[in-house]
């Protein structure tokens, strides 16, 4: 009688399947499914937009360099301004004229860069917005 006893007790083992849903569609099994959901959404995602990012961080950078070449021009004005006191030594009137053809000059360069730029980005007409800069410098009154 002792044998029958074991033999019914192994026959009546629950297959692995069960094993496995019973622990997958328990508390843990629902947090760790949950989590590899997110995680591999996460990972398609970054695949998915990854190029897109890239292109953006290349443009990013490419007008980063713009404005770090705008700042060098400046700075290399500025010092010549500071440091060269022979050519620079101007009466009030004198300072006046020569700030005014700089900034005419820094106009006209804004104005090329901004319309080149837009002839690029959108398909503007460069030589009408230079036209504009001199146009704007023979009629302007400071």
């Amino acid at each position: 009688m002792a044998g029958k006893k074991y033999e019914v007790f192994v026959q009546k083992g629950k297959p692995w399947y069960k094993h496995v849903t019973g622990i997958l569609f328990s508390q843990l099994g629902l947090f760790v499914l949950c989590v590899i959901y997110a995680v591999g959404g996460a990972c398609l995602y970054i695949d998915i937009e990854r190029p897109y990012e890239e292109k953006l961080y290349e443009v990013k950078m490419n007008k980063t360099k713009e404005v770090d070449a705008a700042i060098r021009y400046l700075k290399k004005i500025f010092w010549h301004y500071a440091n060269n006191e022979e050519r620079y030594n101007f009466t009030q009137e004198q300072f006046s004229e020569q700030v005014r053809k700089d900034m005419v000059c820094t106009l006209y360069y804004t104005c090329t860069t901004c319309s080149t730029l837009d002839s690029i980005l959108f398909f503007a007409d460069v030589h009408s917005t230079r036209y504009n800069c001199r146009y704007m410098y023979e009629y302007s009154t400071y």
